[in-house]
């Protein structure tokens, strides 16, 4: 399977032990797993515990975490003013998105819904 940048949403399974995404996740070699900084700053906010916070630097160390670069920040715009009231796109999900398409990633996601209306970027759901 090619790189590939990896949701927020598929790591909250993949720390909940959820089978479907640790089978998923082991199909992909180290090097090709990419995450935003958005969903970092997006799990960091749902610890509630040092504990939690310390499961999920130990995971994150698997990730290439990808930065938000001035395209990206702008591609992100351009798609919030696009589809945030149209198709209730929020920002994180077009900073994500964005980060995707300027590093030429295709972005897999529980949430396809939200990610088809930005155009140009490859959505899929992994399992």
């Amino acid at each position: 399977m090619p790189a590939c940048l990896i949701d927020t949403a598929i790591i909250v399974d993949l720390l909940r032990g959820h089978q479907p995404a640790l089978d998923w996740i082991e199909s992909l070699e180290v090097e090709d797993r990419f995450i935003s900084i958005v969903t970092v700053f997006e799990l960091l906010e749902g610890c509630e515990s040092l504990r939690a916070q310390r499961q999920l630097e130990r995971e994150l160390d698997g990730y290439v975490t990808l930065p938000i670069t001035d395209a990206v920040s702008f591609q992100a715009l351009a798609w919030l003013r696009e589809h945030r009231l149209r198709a209730g796109v929020g920002y994180p999900d077009c900073l994500i998105g964005a980060t995707a398409r300027v590093f030429g990633l295709p972005l897999y996601t529980l949430n396809v819904r939200h990610f088809r209306a930005l155009q140009g970027l490859r959505v899929e759901c992994p399992y």
